[in-house]
């Protein structure tokens, strides 16, 4: 009885020791966060690096501590983005990829539907509820394109490259049910390549605030509130439900709605592009044009638009903000070949011209005031190279509050 109420002991003593440097070890991740406060210098905003995260609520407060910095609190709105220092992002193998509207997307598998939702089962995440009216559509093929369709149908798309338009009507684990011109079909999904899900768009000045919650599996799911404490991250799908994961799975959190607003976060009320070679290149958020990432003199930047010469982007903004910072550039990608001119606009008046950006330029920060300003206009015009390769980077595009 001895030996052994000795091993339970050492047994239980093991375990408290274990736990507790598996506690530890959560508060000892390091993290970088970017403020909304304006940087003096090359950079757009200043950072702090290396910190600890103490607790974190959203809305509300952020306590942070560092050995430069001792315990410090900031409000949420001054926080732009928080990424874990050395953070690998692989993205999970998965049966399929749900893609929000907001360019959000979950690994996994649809479960079924209810309630104007489909329940999902993410990878790393379990199950999680998306109202339809968020959802851009699936794909089985991460490199397929599902773009956020104005259209007042639905389109499937099958294995053999045939299509049929109509309305999803109700999505299982392993089928679907679409109405169409024939009826109302069960389809397996075995045959299906995608899903694209139409629907309005509405364009706004103000994002919808929240948080941006990246994983190191790559999923990315906007919450409205969440809750960062004892090695937990507790947050609400977008149908209100709670979800609860730990901290060591995230890679990054973004704010959404705060002081300062990435561009991506807004829909552009007029987009105007010139095909090139009678071939369409839709913009892109934080990609080049060609679908790669964003690379300028040689460095990868995870914020920006790519749009192909030509391309003219106009947003609302409304008068909600002091100024518009941004990094024009020519993608590296272009080669000798590309080369752009561009142009800012404030509600039709020119307040910045670039001339001849070619790839290999250092790209540098455009500071603009935008006080008072109603709409902002992006323009990128053709150089004298018939638009060859003219892949231009608007990068870490970002507006900041008042």
């Amino acid at each position: 009885m001895v030996k052994w109420g000795g091993v339970g002991v050492a047994l239980m003593t093991f375990l408290w020791v274990s736990l507790g440097r598996a506690a530890d070890s959560q508060t000892q991740l390091h993290w970088n966060i970017t403020t909304a406060e304006p940087a003096v210098g090359p950079q757009e905003f200043v950072r702090l690096k290396q910190v600890q995260i103490r607790h974190w609520s959203y809305p509300g407060q952020i306590v942070v501590r560092s050995a430069a910095l001792g315990n410090r609190r900031l409000p949420t709105r001054d926080i732009l983005a928080v990424r874990l220092r050395n953070a690998l992002v692989v993205p999970a193998v998965s049966a399929w990829q749900l893609v929000l509207r907001d360019g959000d997307i979950l690994p996994g598998y649809p479960m079924g539907t209810r309630h104007g939702n489909i329940i999902f089962h993410a990878a790393g995440l379990g199950i999680v509820h998306i109202p339809f009216n968020a959802v851009a559509g699936l794909r089985r093929t991460p490199g397929v394109a599902i773009p956020n369709s104005l259209a007042d149908h639905d389109s499937l798309y099958f294995n053999n490259d045939s299509h049929l338009t109509g309305a999803v009507v109700k999505i299982g684990r392993n089928r679907l049910v679409f109405q169409s011109k024939l009826g109302n079909t069960t389809i397996p999904l075995s045959r299906v390549n995608h899903i694209v899900l139409g629907g309005v768009a509405v364009s706004s000045a103000r994002p919808v605030s929240g948080a941006r919650i990246v994983f190191l599996n790559g999923a990315s799911l906007h919450t409205p509130k969440f809750n960062w404490s004892n090695g937990e991250l507790s947050l609400v799908d977008p149908a209100g439900k709670a979800i609860s994961v730990p901290i060591q799975q995230v890679a990054r959190v973004g704010i959404v709605g705060g002081r300062a607003v990435w561009l991506t976060d807004l829909t552009p009320t007029r987009i105007h592009q010139v095909s090139w070679i009678g071939d369409n290149r839709p913009i892109r958020n934080n990609r080049c044009v060609t679908g790669r990432p964003l690379r300028a003199d040689g460095k990868v930047f995870a914020h920006g638009l790519g749009v192909h010469v030509n391309c003219t982007l106009t947003y609302k903004i409304g008068g909600l903000y002091k100024y518009f910072m941004v990094r024009p550039a020519m993608d590296d990608s272009a080669g000798a070949y590309g080369r752009a001119n561009v142009l800012i606009l404030a509600d039709g008046k020119v307040v910045y011209s670039g001339d001849h950006l070619e790839a290999g330029m250092a790209n540098t920060v455009v500071r603009v005031p935008v006080a008072g300003v109603q709409r902002l206009t992006l323009k990128a015009v053709d150089a004298g190279r018939y638009g060859v390769r003219g892949r231009v980077d608007w990068l870490n595009a970002v507006l900041v509050r008042k």
